[in-house]
């Protein structure tokens, strides 16, 4: 009997949606959430998929929903007590929310051949996405008149060589594990594929948390192989994983002979092992120091303080600046915005999984839907969080609702769930074209705010939204000279600058204070300045002075 999974599948919808993140070139402008366009994308394919579920005659959702959806808000509620940019807490909230419900909702999950179909759909796009950087590595690079590859990365930011690598090492794992457990002759075809080619392009980039998340999840996989007794399946997916290294080392030998650059200045992309372990005990040590939490949003700000307080040896002022959003670690980011409550009720949500998982799977099925979680979880403790990449995030409930195995029983109203997917599709278009106007106030900050004024949601971004009304109102402050003016919006300044300590807005407090006559508030914005972005403003070694700081000619 054809089922409604295989009529209309709400993740199919999704994986068309998504498909554009792989395939098309879209400009990769940094930062988080929005900021990145296939965030974005992710959100919105998210949201229709919900609404495609209402043509299903009956939506259930899991039963273990329900803890997940309260830990989580428990989770964001020192939100209420500590520092935090409450705007920020809501909507990380609402993501983490309309996600879980989205992955516990998808009636894919309630057949052996949804879930095989799901997972086969990961990895053609996955081995599709290994194809276009073999592409970009092999011709876009040596050719750049090609293609404008500084401008745009093919896939966005799936091409930075630590992320690319941590869906290369996921789509390694979930060739073997469909090699196990999907007879498909398509499904076995893809995964035998899968096995040689994503393993000689991790080798290819050289990304050290793309091969330890493939090493760990290989052996966990075969120890589930193992007690499931699939010797043949063993010596299948551990020789096409050989053959996959050693074409990987044909690959960069052909590269040596035909270009004479093996590394490509993918180096540049690798924080050194000594400066990420300083990372880590550094936010230890504020952690320790702020037990609370220093508030949702207020990462940065406070990593910046307790560095120049005690400036680090490991790594200087340039290597702090271009790691300043993220600590290279999801636990410790949570551990220092919401403090040990927060680090407390995330282990409480690990430690249920794994309850449901031990009780629902067999020990053999246990260790091999283990296996898929591997690579995703050492990318996130190793490099960056999930609120930088939605589609790590997504994958990863998808792997844990595999992984706890348990079945669909309470059913919910379509309207809600229609509701919903709307919600968040209104809330994520309008949000890219929030994210749109930011980018062009960025590119012309002198045209006095205006692309400001034509945002529709001021939700997403709200800490740019809040920083670049702030640095334009400010600047006229400062132009009209009125010194209450001034006054009233410096004490903006500061609250906007927990949450974005940007330069620019750094340069134009401290005129703010020289007007005011107040030189030692002055003196003391510019030592951060000297200390930290003397580089950014292409004045390495050159200090800046309050002598360079002109005044309006009123104040002259």
């Amino acid at each position: 009997m054809r089922n409604e999974i295989t009529e209309v599948s709400p993740f199919k919808i999704f994986a068309y949606i998504l498909l554009p993140c792989f395939l098309i070139p879209i400009p990769s402008v940094g930062g988080s959430g929005f900021s990145i366009p296939h965030n974005a994308i992710v959100l919105v394919a998210v949201g229709i998929s919900l609404m495609f579920m209402v043509v299903h005659k009956n939506i259930k959702t899991s039963s273990f929903f329900v803890p997940l959806f309260i830990l989580a808000f428990f989770a964001f509620l020192p939100a209420t007590w500590n520092n935090s940019e409450i705007s920020t807490a809501a909507l990380r909230l609402f993501f983490v929310i309309v996600t879980l419900f989205w992955v516990f909702l998808l009636p894919d999950f309630e057949t052996k051949l949804g879930q095989n179909r799901m997972l086969a759909t990961i990895l053609l796009l996955i081995v599709l996405q290994a194809i276009y950087g073999l592409i970009q590595y092999f011709v876009l690079i040596p050719f750049e008149f090609l293609f404008a590859s500084k401008g745009f990365r093919i896939g966005g930011v799936f091409l930075q060589p630590n992320v690319l690598s941590s869906f290369l090492a996921t789509g390694t794992i979930i060739a073997g594990y469909l090699l196990v457990t999907d007879i498909r002759s398509t499904s076995t075809i893809l995964s035998k594929i899968a096995l040689v080619l994503l393993p000689a392009s991790i080798y290819l980039i050289q990304s050290k948390t793309g091969a330890l998340g493939v090493i760990l999840g290989i052996v966990v996989l075969t120890l589930g192989m193992l007690l499931h007794k699939q010797n043949k399946n063993i010596l299948v997916v551990l020789g096409l994983f050989l053959i996959g290294i050693v074409l990987g080392v044909l690959f960069q030998y052909l590269d040596l002979i035909l270009f004479d650059r093996s590394q490509r200045g993918l180096d540049s992309h690798i924080t050194s092992s000594n400066a990420r372990l300083a990372f880590y005990m550094q936010s230890v040590l504020i952690i320790f120091d702020n037990l609370g939490g220093v508030g949702f949003g207020k990462f940065s700000y406070n990593f910046l303080l307790s560095w120049v307080s005690d400036p680090n040896e490991v790594f200087g002022a340039d290597t702090l600046v271009a790691n300043l959003k993220h600590p290279h670690n999801e636990l410790l980011f949570l551990g220092v915005e919401g403090g040990i409550f927060t680090l407390f009720i995330v282990l409480i949500a690990i430690l249920l999984v794994f309850i449901s998982a031990s009780k629902n799977n067999p020990r053999n099925t246990f260790y091999l839907k283990l296996s898929l979680l591997l690579p995703i979880s050492v990318h996130v403790m190793l490099e960056y969080p999930f609120y930088h990449s939605f589609i790590h995030w997504v994958l990863f409930l998808l792997f844990i609702r595999l992984f706890i195995s348990n079945r669909s029983s309470m059913p919910i109203s379509k309207l809600y769930v229609g509701s919903v997917g709307l919600l968040l599709t209104i809330f994520s278009i309008t949000g890219s074209w929030t994210v749109v106007k930011l980018n062009e106030f960025r590119r012309a900050p002198s045209s006095g705010g205006q692309a400001l004024t034509l945002i529709v949601n001021p939700w997403v971004q709200k800490a740019d939204l809040d920083y670049a009304i702030q640095v334009t109102s400010l600047n006229s402050a400062n132009q009209i000279g009125i010194e209450d003016m001034v006054r009233a919006e410096l004490i903006g300044a500061y609250e906007v600058l927990e949450t974005m300590p940007e330069v620019n807005l750094l340069l134009k407090m401290i005129q703010s204070h020289i007007l005011l006559g107040e030189t030692k508030e002055a003196v003391r914005l510019l030592e951060l300045i000297n200390t930290v972005y003397l580089r950014q403003l292409g004045r390495e070694g050159h200090e800046l002075t309050v002598s360079e700081f002109t005044l309006p000619n009123n104040k002259n």
